[in-house]
């Protein structure tokens, strides 16, 4: 290698032999999850019990010998450079792959990577995302993306791949980004819709929550319930609008779902449902567009489960009103203290929180 440094008036060259290797960078282990599966806020990837998923070998070097470590699937381990396995096994699981090369050995072990079966709570945002989670403000007080502004934008969708298997939602969590209300009973409304060639189609079920009762708290959520169970097999939305719109003295609405921004030409998983108004004044329908130029995915996260519930009215509707302790709608019993808001069934009694 050679450094040459000069100045005005002169020049100096110093030179070292064997003084860069090139081509031996050491050994680096690095694992490519899943793509198949949720993401969720809580693990990795979540997918259903039974489910084959393929792992990738990303280590950034010659790699001549691979070891996976890959508790709860049928084969517990592989030395394939890029598995596909089974998960068998109802669990949250570890992943470890240790690799060798000429210059060494090295390994990359990924906590809570693949949940397998139960229920997890799923979005379109990476644990490398979360830090960037934030409200989308357009800026000279024409208001947010995802929220109250002055684009005649007026609902917003997220949209989730269809699952593995038929899977139940019983609630959602949505985190907003900026929650500032002067309008206290106007009703944010969320709905499950179906898809319908892309974009978001009939609704299967609704929830509402008051603007008052938005939680505020960063990093905690407001939680939408569903009186029932909602069952989805296919690509589905999830549907949030009614955003209020008013200004009080020097005050306003300001209330915003929290998303991931992302650079024009990457994924994005958010559609807006907008009216659009020509050159003469004239408004023309509203109509759903995906967000391509505006790259991103929100902080919606539905409670996803792989196991079908127990309906109270399997139980009989009298044997059901008559059981003691507390349960979900759908027949799921619980801790008391689950019971923050929605509706239960307690001691035989359907109870409104």
């Amino acid at each position: 290698m050679k450094l040459t440094v000069s100045n005005y008036d002169d020049s100096k060259t110093i030179e070292r032999q064997g003084f860069v290797e090139v081509g031996k960078h050491g050994t680096v282990a690095r694992i490519g999850l899943p793509s198949e599966g949720y993401l969720s806020p809580n693990v990795e990837r979540f997918v259903a019990e039974g489910t084959k998923v393929t792992f990738t070998d990303r280590s950034p070097v010659d790699i001549s010998t691979w070891q996976w470590i890959l508790p709860g699937t049928e084969t517990g381990s592989s030395t394939e450079q890029n598995p596909t396995v089974k998960y068998t096994n109802s669990g949250i699981y570890d992943v470890k792959l240790h690799v060798n090369n000429s210059e060494g050995e090295a390994e990359e072990t990924i906590e809570n990577a693949i949940q397998a079966g139960g229920e997890q709570y799923v979005w379109n945002i990476s644990s490398e995302e979360k830090a960037l989670i934030s409200a989308f403000n357009y800026g000279f007080d024409s208001g947010f993306y995802g929220g109250n502004n002055t684009y005649l934008q007026d609902s917003f969708a997220e949209y989730f791949k269809q699952p593995s298997k038929t899977a139940y939602i019983n609630k959602v969590n949505v985190y907003f980004g900026i929650a500032e209300t002067v309008s206290p009973e106007a009703e944010i409304e969320l709905s499950i819709a179906k898809s319908n060639t892309g974009f978001p189609g009939d609704v299967i079920a609704t929830s509402r929550v008051k603007a008052a009762n938005i939680n505020t708290t960063i990093g905690e959520p407001t939680v939408f319930y569903f009186d029932e169970t909602v069952e989805v097999a296919s690509d589905f939305f999830i549907v949030i609008g009614g955003f209020p719109n008013a200004k009080k003295g020097d005050k306003a609405d300001k209330i915003a779902v929290a998303c991931v921004r992302r650079s024009p030409g990457e994924q994005t998983t958010t559609f807006y449902y907008q009216s659009k108004q020509d050159e003469e004044g004239t408004f023309y329908p509203y109509t759903w567009y995906k967000a391509n130029e505006n790259a991103s995915s929100f902080a919606i996260a539905p409670l996803i489960s792989y196991d079908q519930p127990t309906a109270i009215s399997s139980l009989g509707r009298e044997q059901a009103d008559n059981k003691k302790g507390t349960y979900t709608i759908d027949g799921r019993r619980i801790a008391n203290a689950e019971t923050s808001k929605g509706i239960f069934i307690i001691d035989g009694k359907k109870i409104i929180k």
